[in-house]
């Protein structure tokens, strides 16, 4: 045991009994709403990723960029956070996120119990003992993850330890006398240029950066390793960055947020709602004459319900709620266009409610404090329900049997806001946004052969890197990532009608857990969606891969890993959501009916 532990651990009789050997690294990083202590900084972005050490001390192959792959075998989980306090425009420029794409574009829920108890699932499932490992987390990453816990309650399981890396570069530096040499820094992105001669891309987001430190920890494994067994401590014993204001005598001032900053622009104001703007009018005289008006002012600081948008070309689209209508729809239901008019290969979308004791739609826009309701004669029965948001979903089995069990699975969940709204300059490939979930399972018997030679995956390395079988406490846990995301929900798989849908709800089923109806969760598949738009050009095959090179360009990264395909699939349909949303919107079905092979 001593060899084990650092002189500093060994005093303290009263400390509990150290663990001599860290089985499971969750590499951790926080994204903040801002820096500074005294501006009482909020969790936006956390991201786990945890590998167990037989793969992080043995893993030597590189990637095209000559710095390490990472372990074939991990868990992963991303989760964005609703911060309920403004975004420091420092933090947005840094990060990408702000309280718009957080809070009215993507509907991320605050840090509180149920996000909490994700986190514990997470770490529950990884074999221990189990240490967080963070850049600067013993003054940052660990004493705010700490203050966000003891402000909704919770705390993390008493044998879950914690090590600093950049404590582990600093005394490793000292000891290679390095630490004299002028403009030495042990900053993240420093450390990693200083090993792999460039920067690490996407700094500052959360996901980003903890692969960025997995890589420079497994540059020198063996050593780092052995400094962070000798060096944790028990998370629990971590100090928080501040102490949570929860006085009963005193409330809490609410927030206010000026969700009109952050980037946006071109917001329309009412007095041109029925003027010709940028070759097209909002409102046309027959829509006037089908449509009531109303108007109102809206109470001062009241939070907008929708927006209008300019269709320019860097202009967000009306903000997404509960219940949405396309132009498409809308054109169905009234034989009219619809109050505004759809532009530059945006999908807009606007609140419906239906009016008391009548059979009737409303469409209501708040401006800033303006609002505008529009009164159709139409049912709203004859609109369909649409999702909020999409689960991208992929899964790597055993085989392609209908008793094959998964060995890898990846979820991917994207506001409809976001996926409609289109790229954006900064983050071209994916909405900034987005919910991650990776889990491996040991699916207890062999794998074939052909998918072991298409995925990389064996039943000896998921057995060594010590995966659990897919069990009731999984199920219940990727049941909670669901509840997470504002509702109603859409599954999305490619040929997930003949084999994902199926799959994930035959596990369900097999261990005894079934997903609420008042969830309401839906799904489609992106196979059929192509096959039936039949969108220009042509493809030879609708194939992932092959849809991906048309329709995106190139290849796809990491094909046949649940995480690749996963956000193959989800750029796939990034690019194309004008054509495919609506069709989804239309065609998905229920998932309480779906089995294995579409039967």
């Amino acid at each position: 045991m001593e060899s084990f532990l650092s002189s500093e651990e060994q005093v303290g009789n009263d400390d509990p009994v150290l663990p001599p050997q860290i089985q499971t690294f969750v590499f951790l990083d926080l994204e903040t709403t801002c820096l500074e202590a005294l501006d009482r900084p909020k969790i936006i972005e956390v991201c786990m990723i945890a590998i167990h050490r037989n793969s992080l001390s043995s893993s030597t192959s590189s990637g095209s960029d000559n710095t390490p792959k990472l372990p074939r075998v991990q868990d992963k989980l991303t989760l964005c956070v609703n911060p309920n306090k403004a975004v420091s425009h420092v933090s947005y420029e840094m990060t990408g996120l702000d309280n718009y794409n957080l809070v009215e574009e993507s509907k991320r829920k605050i840090f509180d119990a149920d996000l909490a108890k994700m986190l514990q699932l997470f770490l529950a499932r990884q074999d221990a003992p189990v240490c967080l490992v963070a850049h600067n987390g013993n003054k940052f990453d660990f004493k705010l993850l700490r203050t966000e816990l003891d402000k909704v309650g919770e705390r993390f399981s008493g044998d879950v330890l914690c090590v600093d890396s950049r404590e582990a570069f600093t005394q490793i530096d000292k000891v290679n006398n390095q630490a004299s040499s002028p403009g030495k820094s042990v900053a993240l992105g420093k450390i990693y240029q200083r090993f792999y001669g460039l920067p690490f891309p996407d700094a500052h987001n959360a996901e980003s950066d903890v692969i960025a430190l997995i890589k420079i920890i497994m540059n020198n494994s063996k050593v780092l390793i052995e400094w962070m067994d000798r060096n944790r401590v028990h998370f629990n014993q971590v100090e928080p960055y501040y102490s949570p204001f929860n006085s009963p005598s005193r409330p809490k001032k609410k927030p206010r947020m000026d969700l009109f900053s952050g980037g946006l622009r071109n917001i329309v104001h009412p007095e041109q709602i029925s003027t010709d703007t940028d070759g097209g009018e909002f409102c046309s005289p027959e829509i006037r004459s089908h449509w009531a008006y109303s108007g109102g002012l809206a109470r001062r600081g009241s939070p907008p319900k929708a927006c209008l948008y300019l269709c320019g070309e860097d202009a967000p689209s009306a903000l997404d709620r509960s219940k949405l209508i396309t132009f498409a729809q809308l054109r169905v239901a009234t034989n009219h266009w619809g109050v505004l008019i759809q532009r530059a290969s945006r999908c807009l979308y606007f609140i419906v409610n239906s009016v008391a004791d009548r059979d009737t739609c409303q469409i209501q826009v708040t401006f800033k404090y303006l609002t505008v309701t529009f009164e159709s004669n139409f049912p709203i029965s004859t609109i369909p329900k649409m999702a909020s948001t999409f689960v991208f979903l992929d899964l790597e089995t055993t085989g392609l049997g209908d008793d094959c069990k998964i060995t890898e699975m990846c979820l991917c969940a994207v506001s409809r806001a976001a996926l409609v709204n289109g790229p954006i300059t900064t983050h071209p490939r994916f909405p900034r946004v987005i919910d991650k979930l990776i889990l491996c399972f040991d699916p207890a018997r062999e794998l074939s052969s052909f998918a072991e030679s298409l995925t990389g995956l064996t039943r000896q390395l998921l057995v060594r890197n010590k995966r659990g079988v897919f069990s009731r406490d999984v199920a219940d846990f990727l049941k909670s990532f669901l509840r997470m995301q504002a509702q109603p929900v859409c599954l999305v798989a490619h040929n997930g009608n003949r084999f994902d849908f199926g799959i994930i709800a035959q596990h369900f089923r097999d261990v005894g857990v079934e997903l609420p109806a008042e969830m309401g969760l839906r799904c489609f598949d992106t196979m059929q969606a192509f096959k039936a738009l039949k969108l220009k050009p042509a493809t030879v095959n609708f194939k992932l891969g092959t849809l991906y090179k048309k329709y995106v360009g190139g290849e796809v990264e990491n094909a046949h890993t649940a995480e690749g395909d996963c956000l193959c699939m989800l750029e796939l349909v990034y690019n194309t959501a004008e054509e495919v949303i609506p069709w989804a919107d239309r065609n998905a079905e229920v998932y309480d009916h779906c089995y294995l092979n579409g039967n």
